[in-house]
């Protein structure tokens, strides 16, 4: 995020991808994380959000789900993960005509349909 101190950028993983990558301090594991996958998105793609979703619930962080036709509001625990990891399983279906996305709260994970990884806070880009 602008302003952040340049202590928290993570030179190693920033020199092997070419990319500015900063650590997330542990206070941040209490934000909602959204994570917003497109309708058409690779096996790749689905797996990789179906780790992060099984990643913030081990931690205990709200998780929600966004998507053209789908949207699943935060919640924690193993029944609302699995209920999840269900709906990332039938990924592709046929769905309503929808808005495309909706600004979402806290922090968001935007999946691309190669399985690339977005992050951003309140419904932007970081």
């Amino acid at each position: 995020m602008p302003g952040d101190s340049y202590k928290l950028i993570d030179w190693k993983k920033t020199a092997q991808t070419g990319e500015l990558i900063t650590r997330v301090l542990a206070d941040e594991g209490a934000r909602e994380i959204t994570i917003r996958l497109p309708l058409d998105v690779s096996e790749r793609a689905i797996s990789r959000a179906a780790s992060l979703v099984v990643h913030f619930a081990a931690r205990g962080t709200p998780v929600s789900l966004r998507g053209r036709g789908v949207h699943v509001p935060a919640g924690v625990g193993r029944e609302f993960m699995l209920r999840v990891l269900t709906i990332l399983a039938r990924w592709g279906g046929p769905v309503a005509e929808s808005p495309e996305w909706v600004d979402a709260e806290g922090m968001t994970v935007d999946v691309d349909v190669t399985g690339e990884f977005a992050w951003g806070s309140r419904g932007g880009a970081l």
